[in-house]
């Protein structure tokens, strides 16, 4: 019963919302306008296999959350999706948040992984010391 056809069995987000572009040949079409340039699906492909790999050699595993404290960019959109392609959970933070807020996201999720940039990272410290699990944070 349903709308549609079945999921595979390994459904994954970024395979159909990227993968499946690139597969019909949109790879040089644009994907993304921000403040400066237009990105193509080539270009964002490229960034989010980047993420990816930089993820999954810190041993980011399948359900593993990871926190992205990330403003509105091309780095954002690239590490939410490398994200899902690894298999792990993305928990988008709102980049005004204080260190009490980021210190209770943090505790929700159990994020092993904070993705943020280096100016943000000085916003973090605080929720970032009080966090056991905390493993890595890439700035």
């Amino acid at each position: 019963p349903g709308g549609g056809p079945p999921l595979p069995p390994r459904y994954n987000l970024t395979a159909a919302l990227l993968g499946r572009r690139l597969a019909a040949g949109d790879g040089g079409r644009v994907a993304l306008i921000d403040a400066t340039r237009t990105w193509t699906y080539d270009e964002i492909a490229a960034l989010t296999g980047q993420v990816g790999h930089a993820l999954a050699a810190l041993g980011v595993r399948r359900e593993e959350r990871v926190l992205i404290a990330l403003p509105d960019s091309v780095e954002f959109v690239a590490t939410f999706l490398a994200t899902i392609a690894v298999g792990a959970v993305a928990v988008p933070c709102n980049t005004f948040l204080g260190p009490t807020e980021y210190a209770y996201f943090l505790a929700e999720s159990r994020a092993p992984v904070v993705v943020t940039t280096t100016a943000m990272a000085g916003a973090l410290a605080t929720a970032l010391d009080g966090a056991p699990w905390l493993e890595a944070v890439l700035a």
